[in-house]
């Protein structure tokens, strides 16, 4: 079993990126021989953090 556990979706605001919809990442998995991926927001990268104490 091959894990891929950098899979990205949607866009982002600072590169044009290529293979960013499910069916291109599908496709792009098939085509690796890649059987599950892992996807994580990637909005909170964007968010400005605080620290409240």
């Amino acid at each position: 079993m091959l894990l891929d556990i950098n899979a990205y979706i949607g866009h982002w605001p600072f590169k044009r990126l290529r293979y960013n919809t499910c069916a291109s990442l599908l496709e792009r998995m098939n085509e690796f021989g890649v059987d599950v991926s892992v996807k994580q927001p990637e909005w909170h990268l964007l968010q400005k953090h605080t620290v409240i104490e």
